[in-house]
């Protein structure tokens, strides 16, 4: 559970980093946010199923 956490705040760094240096790509950051999510949820289901 520890990697997931990490693993997301990497891609948040990512998606920070993208829209710092006014390269903002939506669909990029999009599928950035997407993975969060997904990375969120399988936390989730693992701690509660």
């Amino acid at each position: 559970m520890k990697e997931i956490g990490i693993y997301s705040l990497l891609i948040s760094n990512c998606v920070l980093a993208e829209l710092y240096s006014g390269a903002y790509n939506s669909k990029k950051i999009e599928e950035h946010l997407k993975r969060i999510e997904g990375l969120h949820i399988q936390n989730w289901l693992k701690t509660n199923v």
